[in-house]
């Protein structure tokens, strides 16, 4: 795959995190397509990567203190986060089409405003590709008139949603499917049809690059048990993957407040088979565990599954930072125990990330705390 010489240099952005490079960057070389499968924590690191890259620099969140107004985290204690658009935080989104719209347009062209027609964002450089096949049932939601429900509309019992998304800049491609647990993989379009040569992706009807919000009687074009998912639908992703970076998260129970039970030996076995064509084509495969939580702030704490994913697959382990977390809870995390309010977070995810993935130029990888 060629991307012209202007594409060979890695694409970096500035870092001031303590696990960051001496040189303060961190990179990734262009021609890679990096595909993230997980839950919404997963989202939330794809987000502020891909924005990281295009923009040169971490997304820096405002203090408390510029928060106007009842709070959706424990950190901003009654305040609003409503309105303020934080690309780490849903509910800081007057609803799920907007968050889709918004945080699709952030990435593509750098900022939270949409870009003119000329081809060009707001900070004069080209456009990134940007694109969403993302729909989300939150009739429940609406229907309480609040927004306690939005992190389980969508399950097996409460409707359907997908979040498919593709950012590409300058040579690197980054594709994120939510994954959750055991439930199906749903979705509208086979994954990335692109070839880095700047074909128009939202005229394409497989690519389905649309945001659908609250559609009566909507259905997806495919529903698909997860290692279906990988067999079937990954080897269609174009470019070809070259790296695959997933976690099956908090969703390996129905709803959040059933006890947390963990991927069994049988299905990490399932796991593997579905992966080995693609690991044998010479795709990378690495398990990413589960940051540390508690769900529902009950007494249990999800467990990392280091050592049974290290027995099939490469790992991450992000469990190991979050976990000392728990103890300043009221900092980082927002109100239900599980997402983090704090984007620094997630920029330590990323961090240690592209270190081990990309360590001939990053310094090598994070030492392990």
């Amino acid at each position: 795959m060629n991307h012209g010489p202007h594409h060979r240099e890695p694409l970096c952005y500035s870092s001031s995190l303590s696990v960051a490079p001496p040189s303060g960057r961190l990179c990734a070389p262009p021609g890679e397509h990096v595909v993230l499968l997980g839950d919404s924590l997963t989202r939330y690191q794809f987000i502020l990567l891909a924005l990281a890259l295009r923009t040169g620099g971490e997304w820096e969140q405002p203090p408390c203190s510029s928060v106007p107004q009842a709070s959706v985290s424990a950190r901003c204690a009654g305040q609003s986060l409503t309105g303020l658009r934080w690309p780490h935080l849903e509910r800081s989104w007057d609803g799920w089409e907007a968050f889709f719209n918004g945080t699709t347009a952030m990435l593509r062209d750098g900022s939270g405003e949409q870009a003119a027609r000329s081809g060009t964002a707001v900070d004069g450089q080209p456009r990134a590709t940007s694109v969403c096949d993302c729909y989300r049932d939150d009739r429940c939601c609406r229907a309480a008139q609040n927004k306690t429900c939005s992190v389980v509309c969508g399950t097996s019992k409460a409707g359907a949603l997908w979040e498919s998304r593709y950012f590409q800049w300058k040579g690197l491609h980054l594709t994120y499917v939510m994954i959750m647990g055991r439930h199906r993989v749903r979705g509208d379009w086979r994954g990335p049809g692109v070839d880095g040569s700047g074909t128009d992706e939202a005229r394409r009807p497989e690519f389905g690059a649309r945001v659908r919000h609250a559609e009566e009687g909507f259905v997806p074009r495919w529903k698909l048990p997860f290692a279906e998912y990988v067999r079937t639908i990954i080897p269609t992703f174009r470019p070809r993957p070259t790296t695959i970076v997933f976690n099956l998260g908090f969703w390996l129970s129905d709803l959040l407040t059933t006890p947390y039970g963990g991927v069994s030996p049988t299905e990490w076995r399932t796991l593997a088979d579905a992966f080995a064509p693609l690991q044998a084509a010479g795709v990378r495969v690495v398990y990413r565990t589960t940051t540390a939580g508690r769900p529902g702030w009950g007494s249990k704490v999800v467990p990392s599954q280091r050592d049974a994913a290290a027995a099939h697959f490469e790992v991450l382990d992000v469990h190991n930072f979050t976990t000392p977390l728990l103890r300043r809870a009221k900092e980082y995390y927002t109100k239900e125990g599980i997402h983090f309010e704090r984007a620094e977070v997630y920029h330590e995810m990323n961090a240690r990330m592209l270190r081990q993935l990309f360590s001939s130029i990053n310094g090598g990888p994070t030492p392990l705390q």
